[in-house]
């Protein structure tokens, strides 16, 4: 909406493709950026609560196998820094989110109501 009512009408194609390949390839990278951030974070957090876990193979197996692998003895410790990786990781979305609105809040604002002839 905000492109319509701001473009001039010969530029509005343009603005609203590079709009969706910007917002496309930026989702994309951001995910990508999440994706890494995570592993990290879990590397870091597993080194503090389960230095004896391979952390190579508690991402290998993924969330929902890592009951039978490390079992009860390490699990609750193994959680925990999963808890942790995921809880920080969520921080970047935050960020984004914020971001997003402090820039929609300094666009110009203009009517989408059309003028009575």
């Amino acid at each position: 909406m905000a492109l319509q009512s701001t473009m001039n009408k010969r530029d509005l194609p343009i603005a609203i493709s590079a709009f969706a390949l910007t917002s496309t390839l930026a989702s994309s990278v951001w995910v990508v950026a999440s994706a890494s951030l995570f592993t990290s974070r879990l590397r870091h957090e597993m080194a503090i609560y389960s230095p004896s876990t391979n952390v190579t193979q508690v991402v290998d197996a993924g969330l929902s196998d890592i009951r039978s692998m490390v079992g009860p003895a390490r699990l609750r410790d193994v959680l925990l820094g999963y808890d942790k990786a995921i809880t920080q990781t969520l921080y970047l979305p935050l960020g984004l989110t914020a971001a997003t609105i402090i820039g929609s809040a300094l666009i110009e604002w203009r009517s989408v109501k059309q003028k009575q002839v």
